[in-house]
C-alpha cells in the first residue's frame, strides 16, 4: 500500500510540510518570509516531543538531553556544542520564532533519536525507515500513440497492469514523492 506524497508547484497557495510516519501522515504549515521556507519551532515542538525555552537572547531547543542552541537573526545553530550554519537566521514570524526548512536536515536530524529525511523541493518530511522514491515522469507523443515514462529513485519494485482502457502502476513502496 501507499500514499502519494507530494503536490505540484503551485497548486496550494499556502504551502504546507507533509510529515510522513509510518504511522500518520499529516500537514505542517510552512511561512514564506524574505522569500525564504520557514516552519514554526511550535510546531516543529508538538510533533517531535522537543522542548523550546527562550531565555538570554538565546533559543533552547532540546530532545532528550540533546541540546540546539539559536540566536534570534543569527543563521548559526549549535547542536550539542558543534556550530553549523543554516541559510537564514530564526525569525519572528506572527509572533512564532520560525526557523528556516534546512534547520530540520542540519541542526534537528543530528539530535534526533529517529531517521528524519527532509525533502524540500516537495515540502516532503519522512520521519523514520520508510521507502518513498522520488517519480519523474515525462510523457512523448509518438506517431498515433503515446509513451509515457516513469523513473522512480531509487529503483522500486512495481507491477503495470492494464483493464477497461486504464493503466495501473503499483509501486512496493510505503509512499511516492511525486513532487
Amino acid at each position: 500500500m501507499f500514499a502519494l506524497a507530494g503536490q505540484l508547484a503551485g497548486q496550494n497557495a499556502t504551502p504546507s510540510l507533509t510529515l510522513l510516519s509510518r504511522d500518520s501522515r499529516r500537514p505542517m504549515p510552512i511561512a514564506v518570509v524574505g522569500g525564504r521556507e520557514y516552519v514554526s519551532l511550535e510546531d516543529l515542538a508538538a510533533a517531535f516531543q522537543l522542548a523550546v525555552r527562550e531565555e538570554a537572547g538565546a533559543i533552547t531547543v532540546t530532545y532528550r538531553g540533546r541540546t540546539i542552541v539559536l540566536t534570534p537573526d543569527q543563521a548559526l545553530a549549535s547542536v550539542s556544542g558543534r556550530l553549523l550554519s543554516l541559510p537564514a537566521p530564526v525569525v519572528r514570524a506572527s509572533a512564532r520564532w520560525a526557523v528556516p526548512l534546512e534547520f530540520i536536515s542540519r541542526a534537528l536530524a543530528p539530535a534526533y533519536d529517529t531517521k528524519l529525511e527532509l525533502r524540500a523541493p516537495s515540502h516532503l518530511l519522512i520521519v523514520g525507515d520508510l521507502r518513498v522514491p522520488r517519480l519523474a515522469m515525462r510523457y512523448d507523443a509518438v506517431g498515433t500513440g503515446a509513451r509515457l515514462t516513469v523513473d522512480a529513485t531509487p529503483q522500486t519494485a512495481s507491477v503495470v497492469t492494464q483493464e477497461s482502457g486504464r493503466m495501473t502502476i503499483r509501486f512496493d513502496a510505503d509512499a511516492l514523492d511525486a513532487g
